[in-house]
């Protein structure tokens, strides 16, 4: 089985709409594909979101996650490896009869600078490739490249394989937090999408860049 962990690397990256993306486009193709995301930031009871859509829509058999603050008070107390143990049993109860395995990570929104080294450890710990997903927001392509840059270098120092990034919402205008659309602002986006792509510097070279969704 091969599994992949989304790792997003900058604030409202929108992994919940790529994740599922890329779990209906692999099935299309015929792939018996899982989902699994092991550490949520949802407390008190309430259901986390793609849990929820595993679970009511897909019909898929998820456990109760891991909460982030229980997942922050392995991390003090017992380290990297307290916090793994219970990710390695959380991923022995998941359905393994699968030929990818989709796992979501943590969030820099909720779990801050927790983030990239727990999603170093997650992939690490279950064998995951990783593929990093950002939201520019406003970042020029010499920024972000440099911020793919360092991140990368820092996975793969842990020996982290890197399959590439995916950039979502690339073109988003302010209103977006408004949830304000029209069609001139669509179009634009779809227009911007390609002119950050082209603008991105060679660091792509070494990243390779997966995808690119324009906001809409």
């Amino acid at each position: 089985m091969n599994r992949i962990l989304l790792a997003p690397i900058s604030r409202r990256a929108g992994i919940t709409s790529v994740l599922l993306g890329i779990y209906h486009g692999l099935e299309r193709t015929g792939a018996r594909v899982g989902l699994m995301k092991p550490i949520s930031p949802v407390e008190d009871g309430n259901e986390d979101r793609t849990i929820g859509i595993a679970r009511q829509m897909l019909g898929l058999d998820h456990p109760d996650p891991i909460s982030l603050s229980e997942a922050h008070r392995l991390l003090d107390d017992d380290g990297e490896d307290g916090l793994m143990e219970r990710v390695i049993g959380f991923q022995q109860a998941v359905a393994d009869d699968v030929d990818i395995q989709l796992i979501e990570g943590v969030a820099p929104d909720n779990a801050g600078d927790y983030a990239g080294p727990v999603n170093a450890a997650l992939a690490r710990n279950l064998g995951a490739q990783v593929i990093f997903v950002a939201a520019p927001a406003g970042e020029t392509p010499e920024r972000l490249a440099r911020h793919l840059g360092l991140v990368a270098r820092a996975f793969e120092k842990r020996h982290v394989p890197v399959l590439g990034c995916i950039l979502n919402k690339v073109g988003a205008p302010e209103v977006e937090r408004l949830q304000v659309a029209s069609a001139h602002a669509v179009h634009t986006s779809l227009r911007n999408c390609g002119d950050y792509v082209d603008s991105l510097p060679a660091l792509v070279e070494e990243i390779p860049l997966i995808g690119c969704i324009p906001w809409q």
